[in-house]
């Protein structure tokens, strides 16, 4: 180990004086050589905050705003069905966005699908409850005088309401379109999420 004197110079080996202060070093004349205390070390900055509740933190606001626009701009259109699921891909994106807004960068792809995937649940979860409290409040009437109403929405539309008049159909029908939609918006929002990641690796700031 190499020695240094008390002014933290080092010492070459041999030396009778610290060719930076000028120091004695023989034996009982100076002062014993030590080596220079050694610097603290910074301790990384704390952190509680795991990975799962900063996406929960991030993914809350992106889903609360997907679920009002899909509310708010509902409409009885196939055009609008389709369009309505770039929603639910605008808030994986924009989480993704908040995330490392506030945290770190998300090193992988699949982190930002995977952040993407939880805002989607949240939305398929919301949109679920809310369906739902509207049919048990409403009834079938509001899904079959849609079709009843709007023959022109296609030619099948009477049939398919005559058939959903059925208890056992209708009931298997919606739990269909829940678990149709609910697949399209938690894919969509993760393919949102995704996206972002590649999109910030891609063209990194």
């Amino acid at each position: 180990m190499a020695s240094y004197c008390t002014c933290g110079s080092p010492l070459p080996e041999g030396a009778s004086f610290c060719p930076n202060c000028g120091r004695p070093l023989v034996p009982g004349i100076g002062e014993p050589a030590v080596p220079p205390p050694e610097p603290a070390k910074e301790e990384p900055p704390a952190t509680n905050l795991r990975r799962s509740e900063a996406f929960l933190k991030a993914s809350v606001l992106p889903a609360l705003c997907a679920i009002f626009l899909r509310v708010v701009l509902v409409a009885p259109s196939p055009l609008y069905i389709l369009l309505s699921y770039l929603i639910p891909a605008g808030a994986g994106y924009a989480a993704v966005r908040i995330f490392e807004k506030r945290y770190v960068s998300l090193p992988k792809i699949s982190l930002g699908g995977a952040l993407g995937l939880l805002t989607g649940m949240q939305c398929a979860l919301a949109f679920l409850i809310l369906n739902s409290m509207v049919i048990l409040s409403q009834g079938k009437e509001v899904l079959l005088a849609p079709l009843r109403d709007h023959p022109e929405m296609s030619s099948l539309a009477p049939q398919v309401a005559e058939a959903l008049e059925d208890p056992g159909i209708f009931v298997a029908a919606v739990a269909i379109a829940f678990f149709i939609d609910a697949a399209l918006v938690v894919g969509s929002a993760a393919a949102g999420g995704a996206v972002a990641v590649k999109l910030a690796r891609a063209h990194p700031r």
